[in-house]
C-alpha cells in the first residue's frame, strides 16, 4: 500500500513501501565508480544519483498534474528535476522516503556482514 507524503508547498507525493530486490537494483543502476590517474574515486554526485533512481523506482503517483511518474515518464528520474521546483519539496521527500532508502542501501546501518552486525563483533582480548 502506498505511502502518501505532504509536502511543504501542499503537492503529495505517494510511494511504495513493499521494496523489492529489483529496487536494490535500480537504485544502484548506471552509477561508477570513476578513476583518473590510477585513483579510484566516488563523483560527489552518486549519492544524489542513488536517490533518483531509488525515487523513479517507487514513486507511484502525485500531485504534479498531466506528468506521469518518473517510471511512466520518457524522461524518467530527470522528471523530478521538472517538477520539484522548490527545493524545500524534494527535501520533505527525500527525509520521509529515508528509511526505506536505507533498506535498499547497501550502506545501511547495521548491516549483517558474514552473519554478523558490526556490533557484534568480539574485540580482541
Amino acid at each position: 500500500m502506498p505511502v502518501r507524503v505532504e509536502l511543504p508547498s501542499g503537492a503529495w507525493v505517494e510511494v511504495r513501501e513493499q521494496l523489492t530486490l529489483a529496487d536494490r537494483w535500480a537504485t544502484s543502476e548506471g552509477l561508477e565508480i570513476q578513476s583518473r590517474d590510477g585513483i579510484q574515486y566516488i563523483p560527489a554526485s552518486f549519492g544524489d544519483q542513488q536517490m533518483r533512481n531509488f525515487l523513479t523506482s517507487v514513486i507511484t503517483a502525485w500531485s504534479f498534474e498531466g506528468i506521469p511518474v518518473p517510471s511512466q515518464n520518457i524522461g524518467g528520474s530527470a522528471v523530478l528535476g521538472t517538477v520539484f521546483t522548490n527545493l524545500d519539496d524534494y527535501d520533505a521527500l527525500e527525509d520521509a522516503v529515508q528509511p526505506l532508502y536505507q533498506k535498499v542501501s547497501r550502506n545501511r546501518p547495521n548491516r549483517k556482514v558474514g552473519g554478523t552486525t558490526p556490533s557484534s563483533s568480539s574485540s580482541p582480548s
